[in-house]
């Protein structure tokens, strides 16, 4: 074979192989038996997704979100489906049809090796259970309760030590050494002096911590792992990282025992109290071909990553749910001193007596329900034959799993209050109701997988806390004291937290607790702390709402709380307010405004949708108030104009009206929300008919910082008429907008896409300079695919349903077409399919500025000096964006020209705050420079890389003479300074109409989102 047919055959393989892998994607998408399944919608495609919220953090929440969106059954991967039916635990995990584990556990293992959490052969796992399952019987473990109550009493003597220095105790990390040395002690015979030293002894901690922030994200792409376990090891050094690390760490452990046998003390000294190596070892002796040396190791290692973090973990979120909850401390606190005083409680609890006190198990068992260890889906592969699950037929080989935190919410099994701490619950005279709730408790797993050491697990805790809790009183400290401020977790599997069975969520830092004791007073701190904005006290501004409107605030454990504070497109928004203030009315607006202003608390507002700006529509730590109920569509009787509520998106708005045959000037994608874009001034496809989105609105219900609501129009309120086609949110909150409509049935519209860039680049000039059609409207891009590829991509738009080719876009159609979608619809549905362009919980940055020309050429310099600044800068960009984490990124186009002025003035005549004067600049092209990855690590350089290209590219405009200050609101990035471009009389006249109506400032100081006019 010579060397071009071989290289011919390789290029066909990757040809091939690529055509594969989009043919299975297509496959998937269209013709699946499961496309109906719901879910993200880049989930459909890539796991790149789920690895994505895996990174982030938090998809614990995020999987309670996905199914309270999008119901029982969602995707979470193209092949991973979470469940959330009651009857599907059973089907998944019952006896019946064994479902073997995915091959998401193999990154749980080295290469070769074997362990009961990750086997997915069932049966060898079945065998190897069988060898172990005596020794973790709750018979024998009941026998180890004098290991438990020297660790009890040293943990003790501790913190009554630090009680006497005043010093913040990280309660979370002690409790983790607790765990750890009853776990050394019942194993090997002796502490392994965790609590002695109260350091990470043999830097097991932070080797249990680099393996799970492994495993988990690897094990999405187990197929690496035999690479990435070898390379990650190799440069590790002899005793390697993560999993190898601990293996090391145990086997110097056994080996050190079995140098120097641990002399048991008489008080322990009975069989089943041995420690578990010398059961292993007998075990060995006795029959070293079935229990071998590989067993003794196994089992040794499965207690310390099974047994040390999921107690630290459980026992913290004990401490902190009582801590949050003091009716539930008190009442704890009651039956402990109940049961010691009438001796039915010793000085060292016993495993028995703290199971007669039904306050202290249901207490558990809610931390347990509320708080569980496994943040993940617990992966299943569907067998040979498939299954129907929850209505969906899955065949072989569909990944289906149950997440605990998913099941432990589910409001059909616990109740309305499935998001609220109540132990109480557990003691309900309701047999039935009682045996459902235990039946779907899952927090140590089920069937055949379930932890083998969770009793280990249940008789520390049991024996802990009636003792640190008679020991020590209790007073929150700090901002968790706060009621609507919650402690922050992170559930990747990277913190430390390990588990034989589970996947585990943690605070930060081991759970960190910052613990401050006195002799009887112990304090939690916490580690979070709000970024301080205004002279705001947060938490008493949540109070105000909750009193005056109890069923429109919600804390964070509230349902409403959680699916609002997600409810974002884009992750720069997703902060942590304190609470969400979701009002039905204007009047329930004002009243909340002058609340805000009197308790000097600053707040964030969303409406129907957001700016990709951190901060813009959400805030951290003050409240967020969300305006989804105010969504008002009200067609006038002469069918000339609608009422419009702040809560709608325009996807909703054209739907409507699509109706009635009607359309407004509007959002050109449907996920646009109503308000931010009239604010702004609104680019439209009918901007070249009726000039700006705000041009049209002939009226505004706005409340201003007086706390009243008023009418404002042309005649009412002249200034704040003009002010508010422009001037954004410096003025008041609108609660309803008042919109032109006109005639609108069917359109021509699509995307027009094609890879000759110069060719495409002179269309935009052709039409930027020489369109005399109000009917069209174009919105070109051009996509850099990857380092090779770019393309040219033009949204279409003909207010028409009569030219199927427009003349005016010739220019394009002439030009080979690699796809095109333009043909009839009607706007709804065009805004529908623009809107699928928007890639929903991604990190992005939007970078507006303009250039100018009067002739076709001027024109086509700038939009080349844009572009080209744009291309060749992007090599940089290359260099700091990982190709996997690119999801798009281009630069776009937006012609202002004559005929959207003369339309501007013809309907609005009073003109608008934005300061455009096309008869002495000529034609406007307002560009915008586009970036979308995912991973938080890129957003620093990510940020600095586009600001430094915007101005690079302004500066080349403006050397060129085409440079104009213009910056379209809402397009900005957050640092630029959009009043500027509107003229200084224009900013001048927007500050004064500000203070005019804001005299207290309540909307400068207090409403920090946004784009600010100042004091």
């Amino acid at each position: 074979m010579t060397d071009v047919s071989l290289l011919y055959l390789i290029l066909g393989l990757i040809l091939a192989t690529g055509l594969l892998k989009i043919a299975t994607l297509v496959y998937g998408y269209f013709f699946s038996p499961l496309k109906s399944i719901p879910g993200p919608f880049l989930a459909r495609f890539t796991d790149a997704w789920y690895l994505w919220r895996l990174y982030k953090g938090h998809f614990e929440r995020d999987n309670v979100a996905l199914h309270r969106e999008y119901g029982p059954v969602v995707r979470y991967g193209p092949r991973r489906y979470s469940i959330n039916d009651p009857a599907a635990i059973k089907a998944i995990y019952g006896l019946e049809k064994a479902f073997p584990k995915s091959s998401w556990y193999d990154a749980w293992v080295a290469p070769g090796e074997v362990s009961l959490f990750a086997d997915r052969d069932t049966k060898r796992h079945a065998y190897h259970r069988r060898l172990f399952q005596n020794n973790y019987s709750m018979s024998s473990l009941i026998s180890y309760e004098p290991y438990v109550d020297e660790c009890a009493d040293l943990f003790v003597q501790r913190l009554s030590e630090i009680s006497q220095t005043g010093l913040p105790l990280d309660m979370g990390h002690w409790l983790q050494c607790y765990a750890f040395d009853v776990i050394g002690l019942i194993t090997y015979g002796k502490r392994l002096g965790f609590l002695d030293s109260g350091k990470d002894i043999g830097g097991v901690m932070e080797a249990l911590e680099a393996f799970l922030a492994y495993a988990a994200p690897v094990g999405i792409y187990s197929k690496l792992h035999p690479f990435l376990f070898s390379a990650e090891n190799y440069f590790a050094g002899s005793s390697g990282t993560g999993r190898a690390y601990v293996i090391s760490f145990t086997r110097s452990r056994v080996a050190e025992s079995m140098k120097t046998p641990t002399a048991v003390p008489a008080e322990k000294k009975t069989t089943s109290a041995e420690p578990f190596l010398l059961k292993f070892l007998e075990k060995h002796e006795q029959s070293p071909d079935k229990f071998t040396s590989t067993n003794v190791t196994m089992g040794c290692v499965a207690n310390m990553v099974a047994g040390s973090d999921t107690t630290g973990i459980t026992l913290s979120a004990i401490l902190y749910y009582l801590l949050k909850h003091p009716p539930c401390l008190a009442a704890l606190q009651q039956e402990i001193d109940h049961y010691y005083m009438g001796g039915k409680l010793s000085e060292k609890p016993t495993f028995q007596e703290t199971q007669q006190m039904p306050y202290l198990q249901a207490v558990i068992k809610e931390t347990l329900r509320l708080h569980p260890a496994t943040g993940l889906p617990l992966e299943r592969v569907v067998p040979k034959g498939g299954a129907t699950i929850s209505e969906y037929f899955f065949p072989e080989g569909s990944i289906v799993g149950i997440n605990t935190w998913v099941q432990h919410r589910n409001q059909s099994i616990y109740g309305l209050d499935a998001d609220i701490y109540r132990p109480e619950r557990w003691l309900t005279t309701d047999e039935e109701q009682l045996s459902i709730m235990n039946r779907h408790w899952i927090p140590f797993g089920l069937g055949s997988r379930t932890c083998l050491g969770r009793h280990i697990s249940m008789l520390e805790i049991s024996k802990l806390i009636p003792k640190i809790v008679r020991e020590f009183n209790y007073e929150l400290d700090g901002d968790l004291a706060q009621k609507g401020t919650d402690w922050s977790t992170f559930n990747y599997c990277g913190q430390p937290q390990w588990a034989l069975s589970f996947i585990l969520s943690s605070t930060v830092n081991h759970p960190m607790l910052l613990v401050m004791l006195t002799s009887t007073v112990l304090s939690l701190l916490s580690l979070a702390t709000c970024p301080a904005i205004a002279e705001e006290n947060t938490q008493s501004g949540c109070d105000a709402l909750k009193h005056a409107f109890p069923d429109k605030t919600f804390y964070p454990k509230d349902a409403v709380y959680e699916y609002e504070s997600q409810r974002f497109w884009s992750n720069n928004e997703l902060l942590d307010p304190a609470c969400v203030f979701r009002p039905t009315s204007a009047k329930h607006v004002a009243e909340a405004v002058e609340l805000m202003g009197t308790g000097h608390t600053s707040f964030g507002l969303r409406g129907g949708g957001h700016m990709a700006i951190a901060g813009a529509n959400n805030i951290e730590g003050g409240p967020l108030f969300v305006m989804s109920n105010l969504t008002t569509l009200e067609l006038a009787k002469d069918k000339k104009s609608v009422w419009a509520g702040p809560g709608l998106d325009w996807g909703q708005v054209y739907r409507y009206l699509g109706e009635h045959k009607l359309a407004v000037a509007g959002g050109r994608l449907s996920p646009v929300g109503v308000p931010g874009l009239l604010l702004a001034g609104g680019i439209n496809f009918h901007g070249n008919q009726r000039g700006w989105a705000a041009d049209n609105v002939l009226e505004y219900e706005l409340v201003v910082s007086s706390g009243k609501v008023i009418s404002v129009t042309s005649k009412s309120h002249p200034d704040l008429f003009w002010a508010l086609k422009g001037g954004s949110n410096n003025f008041g909150i609108v609660t309803k907008f008042k919109l032109a409509t006109f005639p609108s049935d069917q359109i021509y519209a699509g995307i027009y896409s094609v890879t000759d860039i110069p060719g495409f680049l002179k269309a935009v000039a052709n039409f930027s300079a020489f369109n005399t059609d109000p009917l069209a409207h174009i919105v070109p891009q051009v996509i850099a695919v990857d380092e090779e590829t770019t393309i040219g991509g033009a949204i279409l738009f003909y207010d028409s349903d009569s030219d199927p080719e427009p003349e005016c876009f010739r220019p394009f159609f002439d030009l080979p077409a690699i796809s095109n979608t333009f043909e009839k619809k009607t706007l709804a549905q065009f805004s529908d399919e623009t809107g699928q362009l928007v890639t929903p919980k991604i990190n992005n940055q939007f970078i507006a500025g303009t250039t100018t020309g009067k002739t076709y050429e001027e024109l086509l310099k700038g939009i080349q000096i844009v572009n080209d600044g744009f291309l060749n800068a992007l090599p940089d960009l290359y260099k700091i964006l990982p190709a996997k984490d690119r999801v798009l990124i281009s630069v776009d186009w937006q012609p202002i020209g004559s005929l959207w002025t003369k339309a501007s003035k013809k309907y609005n005549p009073g003109g608008n705050a934005l300061g455009l004067n096309v008869e002495k600049k000529g034609t406007y092209i307002a560009w915008a420079e586009v970036v979308e990855w995912s991973g938080d690590e890129h957003n620093e350089a990510v940020f600095k890389w586009i600001e430094d290209t915007t101005w690079a590219i302004a500066n080349a405009t403006q050397k060129a003479g085409l440079y104009d200050p213009f910056t379209y609101m809402g397009d900005a990035a957050g640092f630029q300074n959009v009043y500027d471009g509107y003229g200084k009389e224009n900013k001048q006249k927007l500050l004064q109409i500000s203070r005019k109506y804001d005299a207290s400032r309540i909307f400068q100081k207090y409403w920090p989102g946004g784009f600010k006019i100042g004091l």
